[in-house]
C-alpha cells in the first residue's frame, strides 16, 4: 500500500501556485541579470571609455605589465574588451631602436582602470633660456 500524501485545499493551490507564478519571472530575471553581470560591467566601461574620449584608437601609449614598461598601440575599443598591440624594442647605443617583435594584449574593460597607460609627450625644450 503507497502512503498518502496530504492533500491542499483547492484554493490554497490556486493561491500557492499564482504566487510561485508570479514570483519564477523575478528569480530567472535575477539569475539572469547575476549571471550576465561581469558582461554588463564590461560593456558599460566600453561605453565609457569610447565616450571619454581620454584615449584614441591607434594611439601610442606605454603600458606596464609585470613589472615592465612597453610600448604598444591601442589597436581597437571593443565594448566587452579592448585590444593592444605591445612592441619588443632593442635599443642600441647610437643607433635608432629596433622592433623585434609583439604581442596582442586583450584586456576586459574592468580591467582598464587597474592598467597604468602613459602617454608620451611631444618632445619639449625643458633648459631655462640662455640669457
Amino acid at each position: 500500500m503507497e502512503p498518502k500524501l496530504p492533500q491542499l485545499n483547492p484554493k490554497t493551490q490556486q493561491a500557492a501556485e499564482a504566487f510561485i507564478g508570479e514570483w519564477v519571472w523575478v528569480a530567472l530575471i535575477l539569475f539572469l541579470v547575476l549571471l550576465f553581470r561581469n558582461l554588463l560591467q564590461n560593456i558599460v566601461e566600453g561605453i565609457l571609455i569610447q565616450r571619454g574620449g581620454e584615449y584614441l584608437q591607434d594611439e601610442v601609449v606605454w603600458i606596464h605589465l609585470n613589472g615592465h614598461r612597453r610600448p604598444a598601440r591601442i589597436a581597437r575599443f571593443g565594448l566587452a574588451k579592448t585590444s593592444f598591440y605591445c612592441y619588443d624594442i632593442i635599443e642600441r647605443e647610437d643607433e635608432e631602436p629596433i622592433i623585434t617583435g609583439g604581442t596582442l594584449l586583450t584586456i576586459p574593460n574592468t580591467e582598464l582602470k587597474d592598467l597604468r597607460i602613459e602617454r608620451p609627450l611631444d618632445k619639449l625644450d625643458l633648459l631655462p633660456p640662455k640669457r
